[in-house]
């Protein structure tokens, strides 16, 4: 199933704020969302109904999946993303 994927400013803002080698991965891995979850880190965030975090590194994106729509919430240092 493809999914359509989109970014909340916040999380534009975030990524624009990453450093340049990490700031490249996790642009390519929020490419890779449409085709959710192949070959990605994801789990489920505990307490959530439809909250996930895809890991790159020591950062964690997270996004919201809807029924053929995914949303990119934040993009967080690992300490901050829980």
């Amino acid at each position: 199933m493809r999914y359509e994927v989109y970014l909340r400013r916040k999380a534009i803002k975030s990524i624009k704020r990453l450093p340049p080698d990490i700031k490249e991965r996790v642009r390519e891995v929020i490419m890779r969302l449409n085709d959710f979850p192949l070959g990605l880190d994801v789990r489920k965030i505990k307490g959530t109904k439809n909250k996930y975090r895809v890991r790159v590194g020591d950062y964690r994106i997270i996004i919201e999946l809807q029924k053929n729509m995914i949303t990119v919430i934040d993009v967080l240092p690992r300490e901050k993303a829980y």
